[in-house]
């Protein structure tokens, strides 16, 4: 429990459930039990979730729950996508890997563990975690449980359906390009991005998509948050990217400093395209409220050159994504054919056998003229305030990729033409980049950012307001969403 800060009491958040265990009020096995009993109508309604295993959560806290942790005996859904639980299936979202399961739990699920939550199954994903919807012709469509006509988001869309349906308080999730801050926005949840190297990678994998995902979880509150952050924050020997730890004491001091911060605002696009009337008025009607309770509020924008990003972005995606069909074919003795994964796993691996060597430090100087770029910028303003997506979430009914361009797709994957195959993925991809221009710099550049449901659209669907801090710089981030949240703006 963090010391200062006055959190606004949530009754449904993992906090709260891990009160009533402390003081005995439910029992791990029973707050398992109560869980299940909500799950069978919620997946009705949501497709949240892919596996369940009651009896290996009982026995999990029969065996091996710790005797203290913060969230001793909280039911916890890991994402089915690279959160490793020894056993439990390892199908990212693929036909592919149907039949798969993990041999070993990751680091960062032992974080999860060590913390005291139990696993009680696993989340819908998109195939590999690649769009910003979670549609995978494998689990099928994951729906907003704020209108199950619409979509809950990508590619963490599972988790944060489960978490804004009520089947768990908490839930975990990742951040490659959005990923936590996307459906978060969709949802009307929290969703923090951590800073780059704040939480576990490894044992397989210690620089996943080359730094730019990260690992966390999401929450409808957050004192969830801000607690998961200091429970969940790791310092490996092992790993390329390094952050101090935070402590209590920072979160305290931050609150305390609230008033004196210059938060910068903007709501231009870094991909150069029209913004929505929504995520302006989203972004303009939050800096007002922040100007009225006293904050100096600027309009500014930093400069970024968001296409270039973007494309080498996806360059990064196509060889990241090409090395992993290489693990893939290697385990199963087999090369992966046209029609095994989806169109665009497909193409955007073959794009991968495209990419030169040399290509790769031009991408990642990118980044870090881009991660120069937002340091000077901070000189000047403590945050920076943008919209998260553009958009609320789209609907199930909406054609989102277009059938010549899929059909393209896999004509092009079997000729390596590399110009016509990174057009057609651009073009496929272009209704996840437009929607959420802002939240893959983060990715990039390593910082923290943080989305946070302060705006609701005309058609009653949430739309979040991001906002990003300078790295390890987490603390502020949540203090602001605590005093935010306290003075009822969510």
């Amino acid at each position: 429990m963090l010391l200062m800060i006055s959190f606004k009491a949530h009754n449904s958040d993992a906090t709260a459930l891990a009160h009533r265990i402390q003081k005995g009020d439910i029992s791990p096995i029973e707050a398992v039990e109560e869980c299940f009993k909500r799950l069978p109508d919620l997946q009705k309604k949501t497709n949240a979730l892919t596996y369940l295993d009651k009896e290996g959560a009982k026995n999990y806290i029969h065996h091996h729950l710790p005797k203290k942790a913060p969230f001793r005996g909280v039911p916890i859904l890991l994402k089915g996508l690279g959160h490793a639980f020894k056993g439990y299936p390892s199908t990212a979202g693929s036909r592919l890997l149907k039949d798969t399961h993990y041999p070993q739990t990751d680091f960062f699920t032992q974080s999860l563990l060590d913390a005291g939550f139990v696993p009680i199954g696993q989340t819908n994903v998109p195939e590999f975690g690649l769009k910003y919807i979670s549609d995978s012709v494998l689990f099928g469509p994951v729906k907003n449980p704020m209108n199950p006509a619409y979509y809950a988001g990508g590619s963490s869309g599972g988790s944060a359906a489960a978490v804004k349906s009520g089947m768990v308080a908490i839930a975990s999730a990742s951040d490659g390009g959005g990923s936590i801050r996307i459906p978060a926005s969709f949802c009307g949840l929290v969703g923090l991005k951590p800073t780059r190297g704040r939480t576990a990678t490894g044992p397989t994998s210690f620089r996943g998509w080359e730094g730019a995902a990260i690992h966390f979880v999401l929450a409808k509150s957050v004192r969830d948050t801000a607690s998961a952050l200091l429970a969940l924050q790791r310092q490996q020997d092992a790993s390329p990217f390094q952050v101090p730890l935070l402590q209590e004491k920072d979160f305290d001091q931050a609150f305390d400093a609230l008033h004196t911060l210059t938060i910068a605002y903007s709501t231009e696009s870094p991909l150069g395209e029209k913004v929505s009337d929504e995520a302006i008025l989203a972004v303009e009607k939050t800096a007002e409220a922040l100007s009225k309770l006293g904050f100096n509020v600027k309009r500014a924008t930093p400069k970024i050159d968001g296409k270039t990003l973007l494309k080498g972005y996806y360059l990064m995606n196509a060889a990241e994504m090409q090395a992993e069909f290489q693990s893939m074919e290697e385990a199963f003795q087999s090369p992966i054919h046209v029609g095994e994964v989806e169109p665009i796993s497909y193409g955007l691996a073959q794009l991968g056998k495209e990419i030169k060597a040399f290509e790769y430090p031009k991408i990642f100087n990118q980044w870090d003229q881009a991660a120069y770029a937002m340091s000077l910028f901070h000189k000047d303003f403590d945050l920076f305030l943008q919209p998260t997506t553009m958009s609320p979430a789209p609907a199930l009914s909406d054609t989102l990729y277009q059938e010549k361009d899929l059909e393209d797709l896999t004509k092009w994957s079997q000729t390596g033409n590399r110009e016509q195959l990174f057009a057609t993925l651009y073009s496929l991809f272009s209704t996840g980049h437009l929607t959420a221009s802002w939240p893959f710099i983060y990715n990039l550049t390593g910082q923290p950012a943080l989305t946070l449901p302060l705006h609701n659209c005309a058609n009653g669907l949430p739309l979040g307001v991001m906002f990003s801090a300078p790295k390890g710089r987490e603390d502020l981030l949540l203090a602001l969403a605590a005093f935010l949240e306290n003075n009822d703006l969510f």
